[in-house]
């Protein structure tokens, strides 16, 4: 029972974190879109929208448990382009 809790928690915690780097997105736009743009990455304000709309899926499917799988494959294709591309140290 107190795990039923603990898990639902935790998926509002995560969802929360995703939710909120989408919103952080949107409102460091042209920040982000510059930045991007340094990393000489085409169409970098897509980009940057895009990657917003993948965070948002991927935190809307977690916290309501519903199309996980689709939500899971657009926080992969999120991490897997950030990371080797705009991280890329």
């Amino acid at each position: 029972m107190a795990s039923d809790y603990i898990l639902l928690l935790s998926r509002i915690i995560l969802s929360f974190y995703f939710l909120f780097n989408a919103f952080n997105h949107f409102r460091n736009l042209n920040f982000l879109t510059t930045w991007v743009q340094n990393k000489n990455i085409p169409a970098p304000k897509f980009a940057v929208i895009l990657t917003c709309i993948l965070l948002l899926i991927g935190g809307l499917t977690i916290l309501f448990g519903v199309y996980i799988q689709i939500g899971v494959l657009a926080l992969t294709l999120f991490f897997l382009s950030v990371t080797f591309i705009m991280h890329d140290f």
